[in-house]
């Protein structure tokens, strides 16, 4: 077998670093959304928050 060139690891690196991206900028938008679904709901006051939830995201 040949030596591999870089110009032939090339694609193989753009499509692992496209999709790393992908699924980073995904996280961050599922992360968003459900922060503001909590925010909505703590708002429309359909979510009650515990004093046990708040003491431990204080810590």
């Amino acid at each position: 077998w040949h030596d591999v060139t870089p110009i032939e690891l090339l694609p193989a690196t753009v499509v692992a670093v496209a999709f790393a991206a992908l699924q980073l900028t995904v996280r961050a938008f599922a992360a968003r959304d459900a922060e503001w679904t909590t925010l909505d709901a703590l708002r429309s006051g359909r979510v009650r928050v515990e004093p046990r939830i708040m003491v431990h995201a204080r810590r």
